[in-house]
């Protein structure tokens, strides 16, 4: 990821990050076509929080916010 180029208080923004709102659904309720997709988005989800100072904003097809 570019976060080690960032500036001191920088902002990485990450547009729909939400998929769809599939991110947020059973693995169930997730169609088979995209199930690959929304389990690798769910993998970095889960790593912007538990390694970097994440926000996800629940709107449209979800904002992802990253602040150095």
């Amino acid at each position: 990821m570019c976060y080690e180029m960032l500036c001191e208080n920088g902002i990485i923004f990450i547009d729909n990050i939400a998929f769809r709102g599939f991110v947020a659904k059973s693995k169930e309720e997730v169609p088979k076509r995209y199930k690959t997709i929304v389990r690798r988005l769910n993998e970095f989800i889960k790593k912007l929080n538990d390694e970097y100072n994440f926000v996800l904003l629940p709107f449209g097809d979800g904002v992802g916010i990253v602040k150095k």
